[in-house]
């Protein structure tokens, strides 16, 4: 449970911690869909680990990979 001090900073770590993986194939479909990168992906992914601890943050890379292989129409 949040304390009554935390900053809004504070609050918002926590809740990118909380990713969970399976749904980032959709966050990063929509995010593509809509002009995002992939290498602005990749930097958000590298800005998210220092919120959220650097295995869960690399744990998206396969995931973005995956993402983009599968619109570049090969297999991952």
């Amino acid at each position: 449970m949040a304390s009554l001090n935390s900053s809004p900073q504070q609050l918002r770590s926590r809740r990118a911690g909380r990713v969970r993986v399976e749904q980032l194939v959709g966050h990063f479909g929509r995010a593509l869909d809509n002009g995002v990168t992939v290498d602005e992906l990749t930097e958000t992914i590298t800005h998210l680990a220092f919120y959220a601890g650097w295995p869960r943050a690399m744990s998206a890379v396969p995931v973005l990979r995956k993402v983009v292989q599968e619109r570049a129409g090969t297999r991952p």
